[in-house]
């Protein structure tokens, strides 16, 4: 082995390898952190804190005043947690955290109050004044972590008022967390002290949400009631969820509210209500008769969910009314047609959607295919007319799998990619679809560089270029481009021809870069126009900015306002992997990849 080579292992395996800091002197470790500041290890803290003496103190909290930012106050913070229970260093190590929890510096003030939690009794009194009289609202949420677990037990309503003023999810007092301790107030206190909460315009929508998954995943008595409140809210979102959320505890007592919901202007909570309504209906005599005659109706919101309420009640009519819904004008309605019959999993269905398969084409076709697939437990890949031959011969005889067994010959032939004539892709995915928007990040962050020397910018830049050289003509397209606000390329889909593409290509050579990152406004716009039926998201951040920049509300969110859509929606991670985006493409039917 080389000199080169040996010292190059020495080094790996010394950076691999723990320091032990054990024989260091304080004065040695407080040096370090006057050195490395925010960028001293963890460990360095910690090796002070657990020594809990006072040299080691005194050296943690000299070395503590002289950080300015993370990850050095957050680690040095969390430090002082060692001198819990240790006389005359405790009450100190309070003190500390509670002053620094006033510092004119945010990561400070925030920080310290991290640390400052994690002495949940003894710094009771401090963490409830910070709770009172704080004027960030992250830090009275990180000092009400430490104090939820004393409030929920004594399930006060002021206490539950406390906290419902004051929660605010940080990297401390995650959505778990809080919904944890808002169930422990239901089983300590009742479900009476919530009453009201899911109405109060007092309250944020972040909040009311975790309190409405807090009562829908409680068995105490009187639940429902509140979720039934919350059918009266003004935010849409919330009512949606409730609807969902009694729906799936079996709730039988919401049929009042149901005919004013059944006309909301929100298709989603529209679309819920009609189905609420047919599962409370269903032993009505002229229950199927309204059924079909909603499957008729000019809204397709409403044949939508017929479709839904269609494949429950199963009868040759239903059916019947069912496979006619497959011929809707309408994507959506195609879509939630096909996805019923695959629930409802009859024989008769396989026929309607051979005819089916042979006259869609774009971003359905795989869809049906794969319901195909689960139907009969068969595949013959791509070609309607193998399928229709297959068909003809076993007709007569075939027996309809379960959905299990179908589902073993779909994992036994491994995964399936449609095929496809077009020559166009996006990093590898292929493109079928003819209908379709990009929507793609140009947060400042696009302009770091790739391994290829590239900024980001640039390579999406190349990328979406080549891809629309590869479009066919025909194709209806948009360009959606999110940073601090939204640029659209058009207020609509836009007929690709030798023009139009030569337009758009201009467009994504002049784009630039600005602050924050609008992932839901970008979505939003790529869910504009009612033709698209497939998104491409490429972002290579975590949403900063806009009405909904957090991640679990983004999921939710575009959830709700796809249930009506059915947009196929997938994803591409730039420089890291992304379970944001990877949720957000299993949830919307989308693929997801990661490009360096």
């Amino acid at each position: 082995m080389t000199k080169a080579a040996i010292a190059l292992t020495a080094l790996l395996l010394s950076s691999a390898t723990p320091e032990d800091l054990s024989q260091l002197s304080e004065r040695d470790l407080l040096a370090r952190i006057m050195k490395e500041t925010n960028q001293t290890p963890t460990a360095v803290f910690e090796e002070l804190g657990k020594r809990k003496t006072k040299d080691s103190f005194n050296a943690l909290e000299k070395g503590y005043v002289e950080l300015t930012g993370n990850p050095g106050i957050l680690s040095a913070s969390k430090a002082f947690v060692h001198f819990k229970g240790v006389a005359g260093l405790e009450r100190a190590a309070i003190k500390v955290l509670y002053d620094a929890a006033h510092d004119a510096k945010q990561a400070r003030r925030r920080n310290a109050t991290i640390g400052l939690a994690l002495f949940p009794e003894a710094a009771s009194s401090d963490l409830h004044r910070l709770v009172d009289r704080s004027d960030d609202p992250v830090v009275r949420a990180n000092a009400l972590k430490g104090l939820l677990p004393a409030l929920s037990e004594s399930a006060k309503k002021r206490d539950l008022r406390k906290v419902t003023e004051n929660l605010r999810l940080t990297t401390t007092l995650t959505r778990g967390k809080a919904v944890k301790a808002l169930k422990a107030f239901l089983t300590n206190g009742g479900a009476g002290l919530f009453k009201g909460t899911l109405t109060d315009k007092d309250l944020s929508i972040g909040v009311k949400r975790i309190i409405a998954q807090s009562l829908s995943e409680s068995e105490v008595e009187g639940v429902n009631e509140h979720l039934l409140d919350a059918l009266k809210a003004s935010e849409e979102s919330l009512v949606y969820a409730a609807l969902v959320m009694l729906a799936e505890r079996g709730c039988d007592d919401y049929g009042k509210h149901l005919s004013r919901l059944m006309r909301s202007k929100d298709k989603a909570i529209r679309q819920e209500a009609l189905v609420a309504q047919a599962k409370l209906s269903g032993g009505d005599p002229t229950f199927l008769e309204r059924l079909l005659d909603q499957a008729e109706e000019d809204d397709p919101v409403a044949r939508s969910a017929a479709a839904i309420s269609l494949a429950a009640v199963r009868t040759p009519d239903a059916l019947s009314a069912l496979y006619e819904l497959l011929n809707d004008p309408e994507y959506s309605v195609r879509f939630q047609a096909v996805e019923a019959i695959l629930a409802a999993r009859h024989k008769s269905s396989i026929s309607p959607l051979l005819r089916r398969l042979d006259k869609e084409k774009g971003v359905m076709r795989p869809i049906i295919l794969n319901n195909l697939r689960l139907l009969t437990g068969e595949d013959f890949g791509n070609s309607a007319r193998m399928w229709l031959s297959w068909w003809k011969d076993h007709q007569e005889s075939f027996q309809i799998p379960s959905l299990r067994d179908a589902e073993a010959a779909e994992a036994a032939r491994g995964e399936r990619k449609d095929g496809n004539r077009t020559k166009a892709s996006f990093y590898g995915m292929r493109i079928i679809s003819n209908r379709l928007c990009f929507v793609i990040d140009n947060s400042g962050s696009m302009t770091n560089k790739t391994p290829s020397g590239k900024t980001r910018l640039k390579a999406m830049q190349d990328q979406l270029k080549e891809t629309l050289e590869n479009l066919q003509d025909g194709t209806l397209l948009n360009l959606a481009f999110f940073a601090a606000r939204v640029e659209l390329w058009a207020d609509e889909l836009k007929l690709l021809n030798t023009q139009s593409r030569a337009d758009a290509i201009e467009m994504i050579s002049e784009i630039g870069t600005s602050g924050a990152t609008m992932t839901y406004e970008g979505l939003l716009a790529g869910l504009s126009d009612p033709r698209v039926d497939t998104i491409y998201l490429l972002t290579d951040g975590t949403p900063y900015g806009g009405s909904l920049p957090n991640t679990g509300d983004i999921l939710r969110e575009i959830s709700r306002i796809n249930s009506v859509r059915h947009v196929v929606i997938h994803c591409v991670s730039v420089g890291q992997d992304s379970a944001f985006l990877q949720s957000l493409a299993e949830q919307n039917n989308g693929d997801y990849t990661r490009v360096d």
